[in-house]
């Protein structure tokens, strides 16, 4: 099983550990990828199936939604000049990753035609970076949360149009499952009716 290493590092833990509860002989391995990467992954058969930023429309692959997000700027604490944030440089993960079309948008919306992205590998190498002063970025709130409440970074809300970030899990349509995704689909399901 593949996933987005937000969705791993803040939604995925408990979801896996009921799933190892209740089938304790099935052999789970998690990589963390962007979505794209995670998606080829799916469609070459690589993965059984993989959480991912959506929704997404991609014939032969199922899209079930999972978790709601929401995107937010984060900056080095006690910054709250937006517009001065925004000329900071944006530090992603790599080339894939989804918040940089949201991020870019949200740049030209602002008046901002000349930025820097960097790439950093991880989320605490973002969060440390982001800590450091060396740029700003835009994350999901479950997945900085903790960093906000220790004081080490500051947030700040988006316009409506791009806070918004939606989870879901993505896998082959039309195949014949193992019982293992079956049962872990159904599990999702079960997640999914219990928050609405």
């Amino acid at each position: 099983m593949g996933s987005i290493e937000t969705a791993a590092a803040s939604h995925l833990v408990p979801v896996l550990k009921a799933y190892q509860f209740d089938y304790p002989d099935v052999h789970l391995r998690l990589i963390t990828g962007e979505t794209h990467g995670l998606l080829q992954k799916v469609k070459a058969g690589e993965l059984d199936g993989a959480f991912v930023y959506g929704p997404l429309n991609e014939p032969h692959i199922e899209y079930l939604p999972v978790f709601e997000e929401e995107l937010v700027l984060i900056s080095e604490p006690g910054r709250n000049n937006v517009s001065e944030l925004l000329t900071k440089p944006m530090l992603f993960f790599d080339v894939g990753c989804t918040h940089r079309v949201k991020a870019e948008h949200f740049l030209r919306e602002n008046g901002v035609t000349s930025y820097q992205i960097r790439e950093f590998g991880t989320l605490e190498v973002i969060l440390n970076g982001v800590t450091a002063g060396l740029g700003v970025s835009l994350l999901p709130q479950s997945s900085i949360a903790k960093a906000d409440k220790e004081g080490r970074i500051s947030t700040h809300r988006l316009p409506e149009g791009y806070r918004e970030l939606q989870v879901g899990f993505i896998y082959q349509s039309g195949q014949v499952y193992s019982s293992a995704l079956s049962s872990l689909l159904e599990g999702l399901d079960c997640e999914i009716e219990a928050e609405l």
